[in-house]
């Protein structure tokens, strides 16, 4: 994920601690919209590998994705530190919340859903059993 902000690396760090997460990748770039960009794959308790393959970079081992509410806190805690920040699916914090349903606002890693189980609600959006939401576009 390519995450265009105007934070440094340091907050980035903070926030993958915040939600329990590793990087498999954290590199920084230019940006045209922000003082600076990071593109951003994060390992975590997923039930499977990394979306682009099961295997680490550069020859490391397999790693674990991170799952949906994982990367859902720790994007709360950059846009909580950058409400500006901004990345494909999400123009802004304010947008995150939106299409999150707010669950990101006040969850905790030992609160997380490990695997969502979307049932599609008919308003273009789905839900899970245990409360979350989506809402797509």
């Amino acid at each position: 994920m390519r995450i265009h902000t105007n934070l440094h690396r340091d907050s980035f760090q903070t926030a993958a601690r915040t939600a329990g997460v590793d990087f498999e990748r954290l590199t920084e770039h230019g940006s045209r919209s922000a003082a600076r960009a990071f593109d951003v794959i994060l390992t975590g308790h997923g039930v499977t590998g990394g979306q682009w393959g099961n295997s680490g970079t550069n020859g490391a081992a397999p790693y674990k994705t991170a799952t949906w509410d994982e990367w859902g806190i720790f994007l709360n805690a950059i846009f909580q530190a950058d409400p500006g920040a901004r990345t494909r699916d999400y123009d802004s914090a304010e947008d995150f919340h939106t299409v999150t349903g707010g669950r990101f606002e006040t969850l905790t890693p030992a609160e997380q859903h490990l695997r969502h189980r979307w049932t599609p609600d008919g308003n273009y959006g789905a839900d899970c059993k245990c409360g979350a939401h989506v809402q797509w576009r």
